[in-house]
């Protein structure tokens, strides 16, 4: 999932996103379902993806945050991998997560 969450998340600009995503998540399920020993249902299949969604926004993060402690790197303006992140999230209501 986070692979998945990561392409989602991190790698696409926020329009082309949410073009593909649904589409995307559906097929991965599919392919877990099919090619996995787990037994996948769905909604513990999206949990995971959402859980992974979160997740993604902590390494952009930390990596900039250690570029500021030990670089002496400035805080910027605008971080548009973490703008993405966050539409992600946003969109999957994934701080409506509860574990």
């Amino acid at each position: 999932m986070l692979d998945v969450a990561r392409i989602l998340a991190t790698s696409m600009h926020i329009s082309e996103r949410k073009k593909v995503q649904s589409k995307l998540v559906d097929h991965h399920y599919m392919i877990c379902r099919s090619s996995c020993s787990k037994e996948w249902i769905y909604e513990d299949f999206r949990r995971e993806f959402l859980a992974a969604l979160l997740w993604n926004l902590l390494t952009p993060l930390a990596i900039h945050v250690n570029g500021i402690v030990t670089q002496g790197k400035k805080w910027g303006d605008r971080f548009p991998i973490l703008d993405r992140c966050i539409s992600a999230i946003e969109d999957w209501e994934a701080l409506s997560l509860r574990v």
